[in-house]
């Protein structure tokens, strides 16, 4: 599907500054694009929202699909609205409920921005993991499963706002095995290898900050070469309220899961240093 990766580089950077920036097919403008059809999305009706909602898999609490909004009193402790896209929102007819209409228009515009992404992130990823196949025979087969979709999630998130200084995501691995961060509006994003060992990080044009995720851990233990953690990562507000601001700032993830054993991972699990 693409060009593999230089693993020696990918290993380095990972090992180094646990994230290793690649290159992305998409250009900026095309990523703050979708974010705007996104933000688009979120003047919605909230009944309209909130019936855009499927979870895949009882067993997996990551599997959820459409729109999800968290508030303080959620386990997380963050305030922010994301939406996962995948083929499955596609080829699901609930979440097509509104055409023809204005608002279906919006939603339209949304899916057709997501798949644009999410196709490149997919391209991004068969790279990636095509060249780990040296570090982790099989990986390929775990990540892009011959007979069923793939795990993979493209969320768009936007945090309400926050005072400077103050946290946007708390501190945190990522459950599935790969990330790629693709696109902010403002910086915030911090990675290291510890709460008290992370420092800010930026997108750039035609770039991608590709992390490591807990599930990624079971998966490298048994091979050899130098020790690949999970990514400790954290979201701050690096810049001062502005007067009539309604979001701190907008990102755009992507998650990649292993086709199996993902509901073994507890957030117990991702919330707690390791290293």
């Amino acid at each position: 599907m693409s060009g593999m990766v230089d693993y020696n580089v990918l290993e380095e950077n990972l090992s180094r500054q646990h994230y290793c920036a690649l290159d992305f097919p998409l250009g900026r403008k095309t990523l703050e694009e979708a974010a705007e059809s996104y933000l688009a999305f979120l003047t919605l009706p909230d009944v309209t929202k909130q019936g855009l909602h499927k979870v895949l898999d009882e067993r997996d609490r990551g599997s959820t699909i459409g729109y999800v909004k968290r508030t303080p009193e959620h386990i997380t402790g963050d305030t922010k609205e994301y939406f996962h896209y995948n083929d499955h929102v596609r080829n699901d007819a609930r979440f097509h409920p509104l055409l023809p209409s204005t608002d279906g228009a919006v939603l339209e515009r949304f899916y057709d921005a997501a798949q644009n992404v999410y196709d490149a992130a997919v391209t991004t990823l068969d790279g990636v993991v095509r060249s780990m196949e040296q570090r982790v025979p099989g990986l390929y087969e775990k990540m892009f499963p011959r007979c069923q979709l793939p795990s993979f999630y493209l969320r768009f998130i936007k945090y309400d706002v926050q005072p400077m200084g103050n946290s946007l995501a708390a501190g945190h691995y990522d459950r599935g095995a790969l990330t790629l961060a693709l696109a902010e509006s403002k910086p915030g994003l911090r990675i290291g290898r510890s709460e008290k060992n992370v420092w800010v990080v930026e997108n750039h044009d035609g770039k991608a900050l590709m992390m490591l995720g807990k599930a990624f851990e079971p998966l490298v233990q048994e091979t050899n070469g130098p020790p690949l953690i999970p990514s400790w990562h954290d979201v701050i507000a690096l810049e001062p309220v502005k007067e009539g601001e309604r979001l701190s700032r907008w990102s755009i993830v992507f998650f990649a899961d292993p086709s199996e054993g993902m509901e073994q991972i507890r957030h117990t699990d991702t919330h707690k240093p390791c290293y």
